[in-house]
């Protein structure tokens, strides 16, 4: 849903990697941090954030701005603005609120 750059590791970081898994698969050593359950009882939270009939215009008047901008190959479509609100609920709800702000969707929009 959101293109994220991670960037690469940094002087001697890469350095560090290297010698770290030289010997060693790293995915055989992942563990997970949360349980499938907690996943589903925070989308079912996520659901109770409140958003705006204005805010959900807003966005609808981005996807369309996108749409119309010939600078762009490819605006958003419907699902792309899908994608936005629920960001933008989940924002909300990783922030404390349970409401969304416009800036919440200023701040997800360019990802």
């Amino acid at each position: 849903m959101l293109k994220l750059e991670m960037g690469y590791p940094v002087g001697d970081e890469e350095l560090e990697i290297l010698k770290r898994f030289k010997n060693r698969d790293p995915l055989t050593e992942v563990e997970p941090v949360v349980q499938a359950a907690d996943i589903v009882k925070l989308r079912e939270e996520v659901k109770e954030v409140e958003i705006t009939e204005d805010l959900l215009k807003y966005i609808t008047k981005l996807a369309v701005a996108s749409r119309e901008n010939e600078k762009l190959r490819l605006g958003i479509s419907p699902r792309g603005s899908l994608a936005i609100m629920k960001a933008s609920l989940a924002y909300a709800y990783i922030q404390g609120r349970n409401y969304v702000l416009p800036d919440d969707i200023k701040y997800l929009f360019p990802y």
